[in-house]
């Protein structure tokens, strides 16, 4: 996604007009990781070819192979709800129900984005990777949060070395959590960047904010369309 792309899908305030995203996290069964994300990829293979109001789709496994995160972009919530109740989708849950551990999911949207995020590999090996990261704030703290995140995010834009791109969403059914995903180079980069003095003053600011996080490296395992 090109940086004007992004910008004529954000309004003056940096909030996202419509770019809804609907993220699932899935935990596999024992032994049953790569089953589940062979159904999951062919599910939206799919649905990439069928559905309609669909903008984009990722699919990304964790490096430890704990989950697999799929995050799809709608033109509206409507949009979302007539997928999951087709019968292609009604069938798809059926066929995941007997690998599943656990499972997460709910409505976000835009608030930042910049570079990209798309860097498709089908190995979990080194080279550029997504750092996934949902944060659930205190109550009350997810505007302050996300003020923030999103304003370091402008400040810190092409100064960080081995960056590709960041998103940042704000949940719309849990009014705690946020998600942001961001691209590196490699892991490296990434430690880089968390071990730095500009980092620990960015997470000072944060800390009284946060209730919990869940983060990890992931892989793009699968993309189609813009997120």
């Amino acid at each position: 996604m090109n940086q004007s792309s992004v910008a004529d899908r954000l309004s003056m305030s940096g909030r996202a007009e419509r770019a809804i995203a609907f993220l699932t996290v899935l935990t596999p069964k024992p032994g049953m990781f790569e089953e589940l994300l062979e159904l999951q990829l062919a599910h939206y293979l799919r649905l990439a070819r069928m559905d309609r109001g669909i903008t984009g789709i990722r699919v990304y496994r964790a490096l430890d192979d704990t989950n697999i995160v799929s995050l799809s972009s709608f033109d509206t919530i409507d949009d979302h709800a007539r997928s999951s109740e087709s019968g292609l989708f009604i069938e798809h849950v059926n066929d995941l129900g007997a690998l599943i551990e656990r499972a997460n999911s709910g409505y976000y949207q835009l608030q930042y984005a910049a570079g990209n995020v798309e860097m498709t590999s089908v190995k979990p090996d080194p080279g550029s990777v997504i750092w996934l990261n949902i944060v659930t704030t205190k109550s009350g703290k997810l505007d302050e949060f996300l003020r923030i995140q999103v304003a370091e995010q402008d400040l810190l834009r092409g100064s960080v070395a081995g960056v590709q791109g960041n998103r940042i969403y704000r949940s719309l059914s849990d009014e705690s959590k946020a998600l942001m995903l961001a691209c590196f180079d490699t892991p490296n980069d990434h430690k880089r960047w968390v071990q730095s003095d500009g980092f620990a003053e960015h997470v000072h600011k944060l800390l009284p904010l946060i209730e919990r996080g869940d983060r990890g490296y992931y892989k793009t395992v699968y993309e189609s369309g813009e997120i």
